[in-house]
């Protein structure tokens, strides 16, 4: 499953274009579903019930794919609720960690140790351009997150890639 990462419709007409490239490489031996999860007035966007919701939804083991705030709502989704499903990977791209004090930062906050809550033993995949700089993130080895990256081709950070 990818989850965009903004709210609007441009924002799921945009992210249109990386989920297809993820279709059109795994091929057919997988489903790519890729829900419409649109902004709604709630301090999370709505998004960890529908993230909650359309992850019951699929058959058998899940695959998770998050971009932008879909990563960071994909993370705070399963660090605070309890997974039936068995997942065998969590791809994050471009993950923005807030950590401003603004109200409408408040949703989308990780709460502190929310990494020790993350379900145990799936392997996650934290993919990050080191050229963004982002005034409402913070650095993923800040946050202490169980996960080794080292630098890969074109500025991005990968836990899979050796130097």
């Amino acid at each position: 499953m990818f989850i965009q990462g903004g709210g609007s419709e441009e924002d799921y007409a945009a992210d249109a274009k990386l989920f297809a490239s993820f279709q059109e490489v795994l091929g057919e031996a997988y489903v790519v579903h890729y829900p419409r999860l649109l902004d709604e007035p709630a301090p999370d966007f709505g998004r960890k019930k529908k993230i909650g919701n359309e992850i019951s939804s699929i058959k058998g083991e899940v695959i998770l794919v998050g971009h932008s705030l879909g990563a960071s709502m994909l993370l705070k989704y399963l660090s605070e609720n309890k997974i039936k499903k068995r997942i065998r990977g969590v791809f994050l791209i471009s993950t923005p960690f807030w950590s401003g004090d603004e109200d409408w930062q408040q949703g989308p906050k990780l709460q502190e140790g929310f990494a020790d809550r993350l379900p145990k033993g799936v392997p996650i995949f934290l993919y990050h351009c080191t050229m963004t700089k982002s005034y409402h993130s913070t650095s993923p080895m800040k946050l202490r997150l169980p996960i080794p990256t080292k630098n890969c081709p074109y500025g991005l950070k990968t836990s899979t890639e050796e130097n």
